[in-house]
């Protein structure tokens, strides 16, 4: 099991800030190695792919198909900054424990990204 999470709007949140951190487990993934541990689960209410980072549990990248997030994660890890990525993957663990849990269902539901072009 990973836990994954992303922000979803919620206009009822007080605060200021509407982006909401929302995560669920998922259960059925396939593991796979993109400069570090990643997953590739299949979003099964929008059928779309995603690659989630296995540290933190956010989601990096999403597409129509397995193959084009993989490729999609892999060209943005290709050029990013390792330093960026260290810092970004620690806040990734703080949104994530304080992210408020869904089931799965629900998480895809709320899902909002749309696939890369």
């Amino acid at each position: 099991m990973m836990e994954v999470y992303t922000f979803v709007y919620n206009p009822f949140r007080m605060g200021g800030n509407v982006r909401q951190p929302t995560r669920t487990t998922i259960e059925e993934y396939e593991p796979l190695t993109l400069g570090g541990p990643c997953a590739v689960f299949h979003n099964p209410i929008r059928d779309l792919w995603h690659v989630a980072v296995e540290a933190c549990g956010a989601i990096v990248s999403t597409a129509k198909t397995k193959e084009d997030a993989i490729a999609q994660a892999r060209d943005d890890l290709a050029t990013a900054d390792l330093e960026i990525v260290a810092k970004q993957i620690e806040q990734g663990k703080k949104d994530l424990a304080r992210a408020k849990h869904v089931d799965r269902d629900e998480f895809f539901t709320l899902f909002k990204a749309k696939a890369a072009p």
